[in-house]
């Protein structure tokens, strides 16, 4: 037995190798982020030096340089190198441009900085609002050497100096790029100048910016001067807007496609819509897609537009727009179209789409007169129960007495989402509830596990036909809570072996617990998702977990690579900890003279490094042990639970090497304490079948009998 026990911990030693190392490395990349953010430069360095990775948990190390901007971070950056990372040293005066530090910024521009460096720091200067740190960049910055950030920046913030920059240029600026970023910020002034630019020089663009608008492909998506029209119209600068497209009318994006969009914006910017049809003069004929767009947005303007406006076309197209103007509370734009026979009411199944748009706005007034308009039918009924919002599946059913059982029992899982007593009290008990749609299941389930509504989980749980795909939804969210999962085991509802999906559930309430929990409640856990739920819990810092794996020898893959990456990008001290405690029990530490060390020492344990783990981590702790029962008044519980750095104790090292045995030799040591008991309650059952316990209660029931016997002995008197 204990050779198999050495020759796996022979096995797993490059195992073990491996992720101390990667512990390591995780611990100076979480050091060298420290460092950084603490602007200890020479620890920065040093660590950086010894291999330190910047891009460690999603590069925490950099984002940290973004509140720093003094002179010393500049000089010791120039001895850190981060590939992909040019001029990292520049950042700090980025920062202090940013700021307004002027110190910085001084000694940057004095140490000769390119001018891509100057042109980012004069942009965030001046769009940060820093006059004074813009005009020192100014005076090093030379107009022909600007960056097009730098120049936007002048359009922006300093439009006659723009002008001066222009002039001194050698090349033709980016004014597309300009005008496109002068839309996207909404600066109505820097919109208007960039686009005369535009205009004076669109003969130096590329001709492919001004493809004609046939040979526009929705699907591929716009050439850029179309999509340049798209950001004109987002801004709402409609002055602006006229200009870009007499400037550009062959280039235009289809007029039928520019109504559409503006229908998509036309509640955030209602002056836009009205405006490009005086514009652009569509063909009524082509607005089809516009007034469905309408529809689908619920945008009462555009509908009222369309009505108003464009009415022969509209009423080919009444049912988004109807749908449309029952967002208006009062029913009152709905009621006249349909009076002044403007539009149409529709009947059958589109009649059903303009009762579930009343009600999914809830709007009464529009309800009402639809009531009076057009009495439901059993196809509208059945319509509105297919509906997919909630509220109009209610009104099916309760209102029009529907199919309470439609859906696969949405209204009942929906109305359990939103806590809808009322309506579940009515929902009939004829039969088990449908779990057939999975994800609508695992929604109520979550809101009713955030409720805390134990007795409602039990009901359901105990109630519904289960599928396989809602079951493992919905165990996935009872992870959460053993309240929850003691239901579950109640009922019959837990699975028989856990998924990947699960471990993620797990680890991130660092469940060793609950693994345990499921594993006494007969849940499998296979070694594959053993292997995956170790890699999720580093991943996730569920030192729990990690626990749990090793305390059972479960989850270790062969090959560290995935382990080695969790730890090196996304472990925190946790899980380094709970890995390092765990695999560190198992090394193998050769020890000089520790026989000697033994023979002559007087004390065994006391500290971390003391004989008695130096001992153990060695293989050669059953000498020490039998030197150390010789002493009077011995007590091997205290020995054997020394811990070393980690954590571990001795009783565990000993464990992990195979070596329980030792602290049994001798056996006479134990005759007045309980050895099993001591060894079951102090080590993971993993370790146990190194000791034969009937042998060893046997042996010691055998000592103490003859201790017994020679106390009792008669003597002759």
């Amino acid at each position: 037995m204990e050779d198999d026990f050495n020759k796996a911990a022979e096995d797993r030693a490059a195992w073990r190798k491996s992720v101390l190392d990667a512990v390591e490395q995780a611990r100076r990349n979480h050091g060298f982020a420290d460092a950084m953010a603490q602007q200890d430069w020479p620890r920065a360095i040093e660590l950086h030096k010894a291999g330190a990775d910047p891009r460690h948990s999603d590069s925490r190390a950099l984002k940290a340089l973004g509140e720093i901007d003094s002179i010393a971070a500049m000089q010791n950056l120039s001895q850190i190198h981060v590939p992909g990372v040019s001029r990292l040293a520049d950042t700090p005066f980025l920062v202090a441009a940013k700021k307004g530090n002027m110190t910085t910024l001084k000694y940057g521009v004095d140490s000769e900085l390119p001018p891509e460096t100057l042109s980012s720091a004069l942009y965030l200067a001046l769009d940060n609002k820093q006059q004074d740190a813009g005009d020192l960049l100014l005076e090093y910055l030379p107009y022909k050497d600007m960056t097009e950030a730098a120049l936007f920046a002048l359009l922006r913030y300093r439009p006659a100096l723009y002008e001066e920059a222009l002039t001194a240029r050698d090349n033709t600026a980016d004014f597309f790029s300009h005008f496109y970023s002068a839309c996207n910020v909404k600066d109505e002034a820097a919109m208007a100048l960039s686009l005369e630019k535009l205009d004076v020089f669109r003969h130096k663009l590329p001709p492919y910016f001004f493809q004609p608008g046939e040979y526009f492909n929705e699907f591929m998506g716009p050439p850029p001067m179309m999509e340049l029209m798209v950001q004109v119209m987002e801004s709402g600068k409609l002055d602006i807007l006229d200009r870009f497209i007499d400037a550009v009318p062959g280039s235009l994006p289809p007029a039928y496609l520019v109504m559409i969009w503006a229908t998509n914006l036309s509640q955030h910017l209602p002056d836009l819509l009205p405006h490009l049809a005086e514009k652009l003069q569509p063909e009524p004929a082509h607005l089809a897609g516009a007034m469905r767009n309408a529809g689908s947005g619920g945008d009462v303007a555009a509908a009222k537009f369309f009505v108003g406006h464009y009415t022969e076309e509209a009423r080919k197209n009444a049912l988004p727009l109807l749908r449309a103007l029952t967002g208006e509370p009062d029913a009152a734009a709905l009621i006249d179209a349909v009076e002044e026979k403007l539009l149409p009411l529709p009947a059958g199944k589109e009649a059903a789409q303009l009762y579930a748009a009343a009600l999914a706005r809830g709007n009464t007034a529009a309800l009402q007169y639809l009531h009076d308009k057009i009495p439901l039918t059993p196809e509208i009924t059945g319509e509105l129960q297919d509906h997919h919002d909630y509220a109009v599946q209610k009104y099916a059913v309760v209102d029009c007495g529907g199919d309470w059982h439609a859906k696969n029992d949405a209204v009942f899982w929906k109305g359990l989402e939103k806590n809808d007593a009322e309506t579940l009290a009515l929902f009939p008990r004829d039969k088990k509830f449908s779990t057939a749609a999975a994800w609508v299941v695992e929604s109520a389930a979550k809101a009713v596990l955030k409720r805390g509504d134990l007795a409602q989980l039990e009901d359901i749980i105990a109630n519904s036909d289960w599928t396989k795909d809602a079951q493992e939804r919905v165990f996935q969210a009872l992870l959460q809570s053993q309240p929850a999962l003691d239901i579950a085991a109640k009922h019959g509802f837990l699975p028989e072996a856990l998924r990947t999906a699960d471990m993620y559930d797990i680890a991130a309430h660092d469940g060793g617990g609950t693994l345990q929990w499921l594993a006494d409640h007969g849940v499998e856990l296979p070694a594959k998702i053993a292997e995956d739920g170790l890699k999720i819990a580093v991943q996730r810092n569920a030192g729990g977990v990690i626990g749990y794996m090793f305390a059972n020898d479960i989850g270790r893959p062969k090959d560290a690579k995935d382990i080695i990456l969790a730890l090196t990008t996304l472990a925190d001290e946790r899980a380094l900890q709970a890995m390092e405690k765990w695999v560190t029990r198992e090394e193998v530490k050769p020890a000089e003279n520790i026989r000697a060390d033994i023979a002559a020492a007087t004390a065994f344990f006391g500290g971390t490094d003391s004989l008695a783990v130096r001992a153990a981590y060695a293989d050669t702790f059953a000498p020490l042990m039998q030197k150390a029962a010789a002493q009077p008044g011995f007590d091997p519980a205290v020995l054997l639970s020394t811990k070393d750095a980690h954590g571990n104790s001795v009783l565990e090292i000993l464990g992990a090497h195979g070596k329980l045995n030792d602290i049994l030799d001798p056996a006479s040591l134990w005759r007045d304490r309980d050895a099993v008991a001591f060894i079951k309650d102090n080590t993971p059952a993993m370790y146990h079948d190194q000791v034969d316990f009937s042998a060893l209660k046997a042996q010691l029931d055998l000592l103490r009998l003859s201790e017994r016997g020679r106390n009792d002995r008669f003597r002759l008197k």
